[in-house]
């Protein structure tokens, strides 16, 4: 099994010290900013399993809108 770290960012840089993650653990990062900015273009840099995070959570971090790109993307 894959273990996985998101991380996510809005109104900054994400920096994440290879050195610190462990041996076998993947960090993925949810720019929020790069989402506002172009939504279908981030979204199709993420890997599934971030996708599904996203889509699972957004709503509950007050992400969900009228011109959420969870309109549009499934």
């Amino acid at each position: 099994m894959d273990h996985k770290i998101f991380v996510t960012l809005q109104g900054g840089v994400a920096d994440v010290c290879e050195d610190t993650v462990p041996r076998g653990v993947v960090v993925e990062v949810l720019d929020f900013d790069n989402l506002e900015a172009d939504p279908l273009e981030e979204i199709s840099c993420w890997s599934p399993d971030l996708r599904q995070y996203w889509q699972k959570n957004h709503v509950d971090w007050g992400r969900c809108g009228i011109n959420c790109p969870c309109k549009s993307v499934r």
